[in-house]
C-alpha cells in the first residue's frame, strides 16, 4: 500500500509542481504589472468568485469518488446529472456574485467587465473543468486528473504575456478577455479528452433526491473548507488598506504554493482512503490515517522552512514594490504546519463518510479567523494578519484531528465487538 501510494504521490507531484510553476509564473507577471493597491481588490474579486466556483459542482466529484468501487456506470450516472445541474446552479449563482462584488465595492476598483469575465470563469468554466478532474481520479487517474486542472492555468498564463509585454493593464477589458478565451480553450479540450478518453456517455439526467442530499452536503463541506483559504482576503480588504491587502494575498498565495507536496499526497491517498472508509481502526485504515498524519506535519514544517529562508527572494521575484513580503512571509510561515495538518484531517474525515464533521469544525473555525482579523489586523497591521491566521489553522486542526482520533477509536471498538471470541 505504501509503495502504490507513494508512486501515486509522485506521479501527481509532478503534475502539480508543474501547476506550482504555472502559478507562480503568473504570480510574479501580475506583480509586475498590478501593483499592490490594485493586486488586493483583485485577489479579493479572485478568492470570492473561487469560493462560488465550489458550488456548480454540487458536490458531485465526491459523489463519483464514491461511486467509484461499484464501477465505471455508477460514476457514468452520476457524471450524466453532474454537468448539467452544475451549467443550472452556474446561472443561478451568477446574479448574486454581482451583487455581492457591489457590496464589496469591488466593481468600483475593477469595473463590470472583470466581474463578468472572471464570473464566467471560475461558475461556469472551471466547475465542468473540476467535474472532469474528478471523473479522471474516480477512475484512478489522479495524476492525468490534475493535468487537465493544470490546462487551463497554462493556456491562462499565455494569455497573460500580451499584457506583460505592454507593461501595463490600462485596458482591464482587454486582460479579461484573454483569460476567457482561454479558459473557454481549455475546457474545450478538457471535454473531448475526458468524455472521448473514459468513454463517458454524457446524456443529461436530474439527480435523484438521495443523490442531491449527499451531494450538497459534500458541497456545503468543499465551499466551507475553502472559507480559510480564500475569505481572508475578502475580510482584509475591508479592515485594511489596499496596498497591505495586496502585500498579505500575494504571500499567502506563496505559502499556498508551498503546499503542493501535501496537496499530491491527499489528492493521491483519497481513492484508498475511500476505499477502506469503515475498516477497523487496526487495519490498513489506521496504518494509512497514520502515514497521512506523519507526511503531512513533515510537507507543513517543510513548507515553512521554505517560506521563512526565501523569504528575502520574495522582493527580487515580485519586484520592488512588493518589499514588504520579505518581512511578512517568516511570519505567515507559522501558519504552514496547522494549515498542512488541517486540510489532512478534513480529507480523512470526508473519505470516511463523515464530510458533515468537517463541516462542523471549518464552520467554527471561520468566525475565529474572521473575528482574529478584525482583531489583529487593524492594531498590528501586517503582523495582525498572520498571527490572525496561524491561530485560526491551529484551532482547527486541533479539532479537527481530536475527530479523526475519535473516529478511530469508535471504530476499532466496534471491530473488536464483531471478532469472533
Amino acid at each position: 500500500m505504501i509503495g502504490a501510494l507513494a508512486r501515486s504521490t509522485l506521479d501527481t507531484s509532478l503534475i502539480l509542481g508543474l501547476r506550482l510553476l504555472t502559478l507562480a509564473g503568473s504570480l510574479v507577471l501580475l506583480t509586475h504589472i498590478m501593483p499592490p493597491a490594485v493586486y488586493g481588490p483583485y485577489a479579493a474579486l479572485a478568492a470570492l468568485a473561487t469560493l462560488l466556483g465550489l458550488v456548480p459542482t454540487l458536490g458531485c466529484g465526491y459523489l463519483m469518488l464514491a461511486a467509484s468501487p461499484q464501477g465505471h456506470e455508477a460514476v457514468e450516472n452520476i457524471w450524466r446529472g453532474a454537468w448539467p445541474a452544475s451549467l443550472g446552479a452556474a446561472t443561478a449563482l451568477l446574479g448574486g456574485f454581482l451583487l455581492l462584488a457591489h457590496c464589496l465595492a469591488l466593481d468600483l476598483n475593477l469595473g463590470l467587465t472583470v466581474i463578468l469575465g472572471l464570473g464566467l470563469i471560475e461558475l461556469f468554466i472551471m466547475p465542468l473543468i473540476l467535474l472532469c478532474s474528478w471523473a479522471h481520479q474516480a477512475h484512478h487517474q489522479v495524476a492525468r486528473g490534475q493535468m487537465l486542472q493544470w490546462l487551463p492555468l497554462g493556456l491562462r498564463l499565455l494569455a497573460l504575456l500580451p499584457c506583460v509585454l505592454t507593461e501595463s493593464l490600462s485596458n482591464l477589458q482587454a486582460f479579461i478577455a484573454g483569460q476567457v478565451l482561454a479558459a473557454t480553450l481549455a475546457l474545450c479540450i478538457v471535454l473531448r479528452l475526458t468524455v472521448r478518453g473514459l468513454r463517458l456517455r454524457s446524456t443529461a439526467r436530474r439527480l435523484g433526491l438521495a443523490e442531491w442530499r449527499k451531494g450538497l452536503t459534500y458541497c456545503v463541506m468543499h465551499v466551507v473548507a475553502m472559507n480559510p483559504s480564500e475569505i481572508d482576503k475578502i475580510a482584509i480588504v475591508k479592515v485594511a488598506s489596499a496596498q497591505d491587502a495586496g502585500i498579505y494575498a500575494i504571500t499567502n498565495r506563496v505559502l499556498g504554493a508551498l503546499m503542493t507536496p501535501v496537496s499530491a499526497l491527499l489528492l493521491a491517498a483519497q481513492p484508498k482512503l475511500f476505499q477502506l472508509s469503515g475498516a477497523s481502526a487496526r487495519g490498513p485504515q489506521a496504518r494509512l490515517v497514520s502515514l497521512i498524519a506523519l507526511c503531512s506535519a513533515l510537507g507543513g514544517a517543510g513548507a515553512a522552512v521554505v517560506l521563512a529562508i526565501g523569504s528575502l527572494a520574495l522582493p527580487w521575484l515580485l519586484g520592488d514594490s512588493y518589499r514588504e513580503t520579505a518581512e511578512l512571509a517568516p511570519l505567515l510561515a507559522c501558519a504552514a504546519l496547522p494549515l498542512a495538518l488541517r486540510v489532512s484531517s478534513g480529507t480523512i474525515l470526508v473519505a470516511n463518510g463523515q464530510p458533515e464533521r468537517r463541516l462542523i469544525f471549518e464552520i467554527i473555525g471561520i468566525p475565529v479567523l474572521l473575528g482574529l482579523i478584525i482583531w489583529l489586523v487593524p492594531s498590528y497591521g501586517l503582523s495582525g494578519t498572520a498571527m490572525a491566521l496561524a491561530g485560526a489553522e491551529t484551532f482547527m486542526a486541533g479539532v479537527g484531528w481530536s475527530l479523526v482520533f475519535r473516529t478511530l477509536r469508535k471504530q476499532g471498538a466496534a471491530g473488536d465487538l464483531c471478532q469472533p471470541r
